[in-house]
Protein backbone atom coordinates (compact mmCIF):
# COMPACT_ATOMS: atom_id res chain seq x y z
CA UNK A 1 0.00 0.00 0.00
CA UNK A 2 2.87 2.16 0.85
CA UNK A 3 4.33 1.57 -2.50
CA UNK A 4 1.32 2.09 -4.12
CA UNK A 5 0.42 5.73 -2.99
CA UNK A 6 4.27 6.37 -3.42
CA UNK A 7 4.38 6.00 -6.75
CA UNK A 8 0.91 7.47 -7.29
CA UNK A 9 2.66 10.98 -5.50
CA UNK A 10 5.57 10.40 -8.26
CA UNK A 11 3.30 9.80 -11.24
CA UNK A 12 1.35 13.23 -9.60
CA UNK A 13 4.64 15.00 -9.45
CA UNK A 14 5.43 14.13 -13.15
CA UNK A 15 1.78 15.15 -13.92
CA UNK A 16 2.12 18.44 -12.63
CA UNK A 17 5.61 19.09 -13.76
CA UNK A 18 3.86 18.86 -17.15
CA UNK A 19 0.77 20.70 -16.88
CA UNK A 20 -0.85 20.75 -13.36
CA UNK A 21 -4.28 19.15 -14.72
CA UNK A 22 -3.75 15.55 -13.44
CA UNK A 23 -4.74 15.94 -9.76
CA UNK A 24 -8.73 14.59 -9.78
CA UNK A 25 -6.98 11.32 -11.36
CA UNK A 26 -4.97 10.39 -8.11
CA UNK A 27 -7.76 8.58 -5.81
CA UNK A 28 -5.76 7.57 -3.54
CA UNK A 29 -3.48 10.65 -2.67
CA UNK A 30 -3.06 12.47 0.67
CA UNK A 31 -5.92 14.78 0.99
CA UNK A 32 -8.36 12.73 -0.72
CA UNK A 33 -9.46 13.77 -4.54
CA UNK A 34 -12.01 16.64 -3.54
CA UNK A 35 -8.86 18.37 -2.61
CA UNK A 36 -7.13 17.82 -5.72
CA UNK A 37 -10.13 18.43 -7.56
CA UNK A 38 -10.35 21.82 -5.49
CA UNK A 39 -6.10 22.63 -6.61
CA UNK A 40 -7.31 21.51 -10.36
CA UNK A 41 -10.25 23.72 -10.58
CA UNK A 42 -8.47 26.74 -8.57
CA UNK A 43 -5.60 26.33 -11.26
CA UNK A 44 -7.67 26.38 -14.08
CA UNK A 45 -10.26 28.90 -13.00
CA UNK A 46 -7.03 31.05 -12.41
CA UNK A 47 -5.71 30.99 -15.96
CA UNK A 48 -8.89 32.01 -17.21
CA UNK A 49 -10.07 28.59 -18.78
CA UNK A 50 -13.83 28.62 -19.77
CA UNK A 51 -17.00 26.49 -18.61
CA UNK A 52 -16.39 24.49 -21.55
CA UNK A 53 -12.43 23.89 -21.64
CA UNK A 54 -12.88 23.17 -17.56
CA UNK A 55 -15.73 20.21 -18.92
CA UNK A 56 -13.70 19.10 -21.47
CA UNK A 57 -10.64 18.92 -19.29
CA UNK A 58 -12.51 17.15 -16.56
CA UNK A 59 -14.20 14.78 -18.58
CA UNK A 60 -10.57 13.90 -20.24
CA UNK A 61 -9.42 12.88 -16.85
CA UNK A 62 -12.46 10.97 -15.91
CA UNK A 63 -11.73 8.86 -18.64
CA UNK A 64 -8.25 8.40 -18.23
CA UNK A 65 -9.01 7.74 -14.47
CA UNK A 66 -11.83 4.98 -16.09
CA UNK A 67 -9.28 3.45 -18.47
CA UNK A 68 -6.48 3.55 -15.52
CA UNK A 69 -9.42 1.31 -13.18
CA UNK A 70 -8.08 -2.10 -14.21
CA UNK A 71 -4.04 -1.15 -14.09
CA UNK A 72 -5.11 -0.30 -10.81
CA UNK A 73 -6.48 -3.69 -9.68
CA UNK A 74 -4.02 -5.33 -10.66
CA UNK A 75 -1.07 -3.45 -9.15
CA UNK A 76 -2.92 -3.93 -5.59
CA UNK A 77 -3.47 -7.49 -6.95
CA UNK A 78 0.71 -7.57 -7.62
CA UNK A 79 1.57 -5.97 -4.46
CA UNK A 80 -0.55 -7.76 -2.25
CA UNK A 81 1.55 -11.10 -3.78
CA UNK A 82 4.20 -9.62 -3.31
CA UNK A 83 3.63 -8.83 0.30
CA UNK A 84 3.37 -12.39 0.80
CA UNK A 85 6.37 -13.76 -0.76
CA UNK A 86 8.11 -11.10 1.24
CA UNK A 87 6.60 -12.53 4.61
CA UNK A 88 6.53 -16.10 3.43
CA UNK A 89 9.11 -18.87 5.58
CA UNK A 90 11.40 -18.72 2.53
CA UNK A 91 12.09 -15.82 0.37
CA UNK A 92 11.61 -16.99 -3.03
CA UNK A 93 13.60 -13.82 -5.35
CA UNK A 94 12.79 -14.89 -8.60
CA UNK A 95 9.13 -15.03 -8.21
CA UNK A 96 9.13 -11.45 -6.61
CA UNK A 97 11.34 -10.44 -9.34
CA UNK A 98 8.56 -11.43 -11.63
CA UNK A 99 5.76 -9.79 -9.75
CA UNK A 100 7.61 -6.61 -9.96
CA UNK A 101 8.38 -6.74 -13.34
CA UNK A 102 4.41 -7.09 -13.91
CA UNK A 103 3.85 -3.86 -12.34
CA UNK A 104 6.02 -1.95 -13.88
CA UNK A 105 4.63 -3.31 -16.89
CA UNK A 106 1.27 -1.58 -15.18
CA UNK A 107 2.45 1.45 -13.75
CA UNK A 108 4.06 2.02 -17.31
CA UNK A 109 0.56 1.61 -18.75
CA UNK A 110 -1.30 4.34 -16.66
CA UNK A 111 1.76 6.23 -17.27
CA UNK A 112 1.41 6.11 -20.33
CA UNK A 113 -2.34 6.54 -20.11
CA UNK A 114 -2.36 9.60 -17.74
CA UNK A 115 0.80 11.18 -20.72
CA UNK A 116 -2.30 10.93 -23.31
CA UNK A 117 -4.54 12.61 -21.17
CA UNK A 118 -2.14 15.74 -20.36
CA UNK A 119 -1.56 15.92 -23.63
CA UNK A 120 -5.11 15.90 -24.89
CA UNK A 121 -5.70 18.85 -21.90
CA UNK A 122 -2.97 20.76 -23.28
CA UNK A 123 -4.61 21.05 -26.21
CA UNK A 124 -7.86 22.25 -24.85
CA UNK A 125 -5.66 25.33 -23.56
CA UNK A 126 -4.41 28.21 -25.39
CA UNK A 127 -0.96 28.83 -25.67
CA UNK A 128 -1.52 31.29 -23.39
CA UNK A 129 -3.32 29.75 -20.55
CA UNK A 130 -0.22 27.17 -20.62
CA UNK A 131 2.41 29.54 -20.23
CA UNK A 132 -0.05 30.85 -17.33
CA UNK A 133 -0.25 27.28 -15.61
CA UNK A 134 3.55 27.12 -16.31
CA UNK A 135 4.21 30.06 -14.42
CA UNK A 136 1.33 28.61 -11.80
CA UNK A 137 3.28 25.55 -11.35
CA UNK A 138 6.61 27.47 -10.77
CA UNK A 139 5.27 29.51 -8.34
CA UNK A 140 3.59 26.53 -6.11
CA UNK A 141 7.03 24.52 -6.93
CA UNK A 142 9.10 27.52 -5.29
CA UNK A 143 6.36 27.68 -2.54
CA UNK A 144 6.44 24.03 -1.45
CA UNK A 145 10.45 24.26 -1.74
CA UNK A 146 10.27 27.09 0.71
CA UNK A 147 8.31 25.19 2.82
CA UNK A 148 10.63 21.89 3.09
CA UNK A 149 13.63 24.18 4.04
CA UNK A 150 11.40 25.69 6.90
CA UNK A 151 10.28 22.25 8.07
CA UNK A 152 13.58 20.05 7.24
CA UNK A 153 15.61 23.34 9.55
CA UNK A 154 13.01 22.81 12.44
CA UNK A 155 11.46 26.17 11.60
CA UNK A 156 14.68 28.06 11.61
CA UNK A 157 15.91 29.83 8.71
Amino acid sequence: MFLSRVLKAGALAAALSLGGLSAQAQPMMAGGPEMHHGMMMHGLKAIGASDAQIAQIKAIFAQAKTDNQAAHEQLKALHQQMQALFTAPVIDANSITALASQAQTQHDAIATRMTRALIDSANVLSPDQRAKLAALRAKHADHMKDRAQRGSSGGQQ
